[in-house]
């Protein structure tokens, strides 16, 4: 598959690559949109727990992870997705992150502290889209036990 990769700065590159590498792409590109998103949550006015071991760059890279995982698997993802054929969770990720072309758009990524004992924590990947037509938030939320995703809690969340 022959992608054209179009960056903010004008910059465009024809790249050919596999749908693994597709989705990494899109996730790239869109992290670039929404990066001031993300480094505003994890320097400015966050406290210690926020921005460290759990805060929203880990519970990003926690998110993809999961890009293997069918949605036939998870009983909230069945059948969700932006296509009809999305497979995976990488799938829907990618979907969803391809279609956030405007400032309007932001990716929330979070940690919450359950069971500070057993270091379980409950993490949220949004992707949340606006314009003038639409407006819609999907993505997943998940359990980090230690610093290890629980691959059993995944959830699709969202609407719009």
């Amino acid at each position: 598959m022959i992608v054209r990769i179009q960056r903010f700065d004008g910059r465009s590159k024809a790249v050919g690559c596999s749908r693994f590498r597709l989705i990494v792409a899109l996730t790239i590109a869109c992290l670039g949109i929404c990066s001031s998103c993300i480094a505003a949550t994890e320097h400015i006015g966050v406290e210690p727990e926020e921005s460290g071991v759990y805060g929203p760059r880990n519970a990003t890279r926690w998110a993809f992870t999961f890009f293997d995982v069918k949605l036939s698997q998870v009983p909230s993802c069945n059948a969700a997705g932006s296509h009809p054929d999305d497979q995976t969770i990488g799938d829907y990720l990618a979907g969803f992150l391809s279609s956030m072309d405007r400032d309007t758009n932001r990716i929330e990524a979070s940690c919450q502290v359950i069971d500070p004992l057993k270091a379980l924590y409950q993490c949220a990947f949004w992707m949340k889209h606006q314009d003038e037509e639409d407006e819609w938030a999907w993505g997943i939320d998940f359990m980090i036990a230690g610093e290890k995703p629980v691959r059993s809690s995944l959830r699709c969340v969202g609407s719009g």
